[in-house]
């Protein structure tokens, strides 16, 4: 009702009033006072004892499916607010061609939009948070409120005219929604993604990504390439060496050395590849045999390096033999790792 009293429309008011029913802990400590000092008659007490567990039961249902349910009893609300979206978009975007749609106008979608600007490429914006969208689409941008993972806000936005895609949220899941709803409707669209690290870069690349930046290896090309230039690398060396890592889709930056602050149980770190060095020593199988020999790509890792003494060789060749006290250095997996190590040493 209140939602209704400030204008709301029936299908938003029906979507708050779904998330809101449930009886909360504080409604059962009421209830419980009130059989305690005989405020209820039995009979009334237990009929809204029951109405409260079953609320609470079915909480969880509601939320999730409040929108479904606003849907189906609200349609003319809803869709009648859709089309009017829709129709905001249409109406601005129909002279576009070989724009770009940028989807997200967070920090990162604002800069984008920014350098967009300075190149006076035409673009459209969609955003799914209606303050930010007010505010800018008020201050002349050309920013919209809509879910980019809707076929008909995508068409709306000409996206069979559109020259490329940027998404430039961090949320993986809304991204593979976008990515397929898109690839649904126009199979050749450049489609270039943002992401906050490498946990996800094969499933995007499957769903039809077509590049994929992580702002972890990203700032960390930055940051070495402005350390290159500092002590006197040309220009042009640094700029090859970021090309080629970009090129190799990050490859060289996939693996590195486990701390005691990582946590293995978290999704994106057990993703990750680590860097191990297995000292051979003693009557351990390996010494003596040569790595082509040991056959360590069966266990799916790679052989970085040899350490023997002081001297490290990089990319050791197959016909080198493993001596006593030399350091194997592995990458790949942490479980396949570990069944390679016990290889080197068991055989």
């Amino acid at each position: 009702m209140t939602a209704r009293f400030f204008c709301k429309e029936g299908g938003v008011s029906l979507r708050i009033a779904l998330s809101l029913s449930q009886v909360g802990e504080f409604g059962l400590v009421l209830l419980s006072l009130a059989f305690s000092f005989d405020l209820l008659p039995n009979e009334t007490g237990n009929i809204l004892l029951t109405a409260a567990v079953l609320s609470m039961s079915l909480a969880p249902f509601m939320i999730k499916f409040n929108g479904k349910i606003a849907k189906f009893i609200h349609k003319d609300s809803y869709s009648n607010n859709h089309q009017g979206i829709e129709n905001t978009i249409i109406e601005e975007s129909k002279y576009l061609s070989d724009h770009v749609i940028l989807c997200g106008f967070g920090r990162v979608g604002q800069t984008v939009e920014r350098f967009l600007h300075k190149a006076n490429h035409p673009f459209v914006v969609l955003d799914m948070d209606i303050k930010r969208v007010h505010e800018a689409h008020d201050a002349g941008e050309s920013v919209y409120y809509g879910d980019a993972a809707k076929q008909s806000i995508l068409m709306a936005a000409e996206i069979n005219k559109a020259k490329v895609m940027i998404i430039t949220f961090s949320d993986f899941h809304a991204t593979l929604k976008i990515i397929k709803t898109t690839r649904l409707i126009n199979k050749d669209i450049p489609i270039l993604v943002r992401t906050l690290d490498d946990s996800h870069l094969n499933e995007l690349f499957e769903a039809g990504a077509t590049e994929v930046i992580p702002d972890t290896f990203e700032s960390s090309i930055m940051l070495a390439s402005h350390l290159l230039l500092m002590i006197g690398q040309p220009p042009s060396r640094v700029l090859r060496q970021t090309r080629q890592i970009r090129q190799d889709r990050y490859k060289i930056l996939e693996n590195f050395y486990p701390g005691e602050d990582d946590n293995p149980m978290e999704q994106h770190q057990v993703m990750k590849g680590v860097i191990h060095s297995v000292l051979v020593e003693g009557s351990m199988y390996a010494i003596g045999h040569r790595l082509e020999d040991l056959d360590l790509e069966n266990y799916n890792v790679k052989v970085e390096a040899i350490k023997r003494g002081h001297v490290r060789g990089e990319s050791p060749s197959g016909e080198t033999r493993i001596r006593d006290d030399d350091h194997i250095v592995l990458s790949g997996l942490i479980e396949d790792i570990e069944r390679a190590e016990k290889y080197l040493i068991t055989g």
